[in-house]
């Protein structure tokens, strides 16, 4: 055999020689050069020799004629469903290099038209390609129709339900929309914000509404929301607009009469919202033990502890919550009270004791009281009036200018059936600390057979006044208020 490579030549058994073959290798590297024809294969390599010499491309590989081992080859240029491709293959033996043809991929045709028949879009796929992998066109309808579906033109079958990888090469599709009537669902409600707001769906003709088109709704403080049954299952065949059922909370508030006490009036059931309308209560509170007066100063919550400042008569507002409320009493009256206690009956007869209470920490100059009852009540007579054994009006305590005034605390005290009144008057020269006295009078009262005594029995005459001014005061700072009387 004869190989050349890199200018040498192996001379063995003759052979056969394709000169084509070595002479189209050498037009292609060397320009078309002209190789003489010759009968000698040594004639043919000097001539060849003499080439590579005078062109100096020493690692020049000639096609010299051998048996040829060729790679599995390389895709330059890879087959589509339009065009073939191209793959280059080289022998392992002499680098010699040939070209092999690619056939182009078998395949199927996809047209789309428009709703006018005009082609949107052509286009091959390869055979074995899913329905999702089919490029499809996007088209508008006209107003109050949309675009549902794209259907053969001769089987009438949705593009979804062709099996496309099990087609036949050279199959062609032919593809037209179909539009739908469609309506619009409005759901408005309100925001987390408490703004209304609105969500919209597009429906076809006569599609009916599901659970799982109606939207979730935000919650809203205060009243409990829900989407109206009825609504679900609703065909649609026009436009239509939902709006959610708010159903308004509802809270109890109850007022007490102390702490953990009795209900001063029944429950009120209030809106989210809305208010309760604060029951009357006692505005003071005499305790007898501690021998002290309080003055109520508002409402407070059991559940939560806070305080809320109402008078009589006034509303809670906004209400957002259960509520349990009782008054609150403070021992900080603001000005002198006389508090006033009715006894039982026993034998047509009733006590009645009066407390004198003054704000803390004050200075007591004077009294003059004169108080009155009424027949109507059926009350016959003072039978007996005493002054209770008390420190705080003692005559000790004041300066010697009044001290004769203040020898017979019996003297204090007189009372009058015919008129139907009684006074006590005590004055004293210098002001001096004064806390609150329990018992200071006591007045036994005979009562006609069935009559009870009550706090329109008795009634503050005109004049009764007490004169008082902050501790450690002198006379030239007291002032005068009016004589108050607190049944209790």
């Amino acid at each position: 055999y004869v190989q050349l490579k890199d200018g040498t030549v192996v001379f063995g058994a003759p052979v056969t020689v394709n000169l084509q073959a070595l002479v189209e290798t050498i037009d292609t590297k060397f320009s078309a050069l002209w190789l003489p024809q010759s009968d000698s294969l040594l004639e043919m390599y000097r001539t060849y020799k003499s080439l590579m010499d005078n062109w100096e491309i020493p690692n020049l590989k000639a096609a010299a004629v051998c048996d040829h081992a060729w790679d599995s080859g390389t895709i330059t240029t890879a087959a589509t469903v339009y065009n073939e491709g191209i793959m280059l293959h080289v022998c392992l033996n002499c680098a010699y290099q040939k070209e092999e043809i690619i056939p182009v991929i078998p395949s199927f045709t996809v047209t789309f038209y428009n709703a006018d028949n005009r082609v949107i879009s052509t286009n091959k796929y390869a055979l074995g390609t899913a329905a999702a992998e089919i490029k499809l066109p996007s088209v508008q309808g006209e107003d109050g129709y949309a675009f549902k579906a794209w259907t053969d033109a001769i089987s009438g079958n949705e593009i979804g339900e062709i099996d496309f990888a099990s087609v036949a090469e050279n199959s062609v599709f032919r593809f037209k929309p179909v539009f739908t009537k469609v309506f619009e669902i409005s759901f408005v409600y309100y925001d987390e914000n408490g703004q209304l707001t609105e969500t919209v769906l597009s429906m076809e003709e006569n599609q009916i509404i599901s659970h799982s088109d109606l939207p979730e709704i935000p919650p809203r403080k205060g009243y409990a929301t829900k989407w109206d049954e009825a609504i679900v299952g609703t065909k649609v065949t026009e436009n239509l607009t939902f709006s959610p059922v708010y159903e308004v909370l509802t809270y109890t508030v109850t007022f007490l009469d102390a702490q953990n006490g009795s209900q001063l009036a029944d429950p009120q059931i209030v809106n989210y919202g809305s208010f309760a309308v604060v029951p009357n209560c006692d505005q003071y509170y005499f305790d007898s033990v501690a021998e002290k007066m309080h003055r109520f100063t508002g409402w407070k919550a059991l559940e939560t502890g806070d305080r809320l400042y109402y008078a009589n008569g006034n509303k809670i507002a906004d209400i957002a919550c259960n509520l349990t409320l009782y008054p609150v009493y403070e021992d900080s009256i603001t000005a002198p009270m006389i508090a006033v206690h009715i006894g039982d009956k026993i034998d047509n007869r009733q006590k009645v004791t009066l407390s004198l209470c003054m704000p803390g920490n004050s200075s007591l100059y004077s009294i003059n009281m004169s108080i009155g009852w009424a027949t109507a009540t059926g009350i016959s007579s003072i039978e007996s009036a005493t002054v209770a054994n008390t420190t705080s009006l003692n005559p000790t305590q004041c300066s010697n200018e009044n001290n004769q005034f203040h020898i017979d605390k019996d003297k204090w005290l007189t009372y009058n059936n015919k008129t139907h009144t009684f006074d006590f008057v005590w004055g004293c020269g210098n002001g001096h600390s004064f806390v609150t006295d329990s018992n200071l009078i006591t007045l036994v009262i005979g009562v006609n057979n069935q009559a009870i005594l009550n706090e329109e029995s008795f009634s503050v005459l005109a004049g009764s006044t007490i004169v008082y001014g902050e501790s450690d005061a002198t006379i030239g700072d007291a002032e005068s208020a009016p004589i108050m009387l607190w049944f209790y």
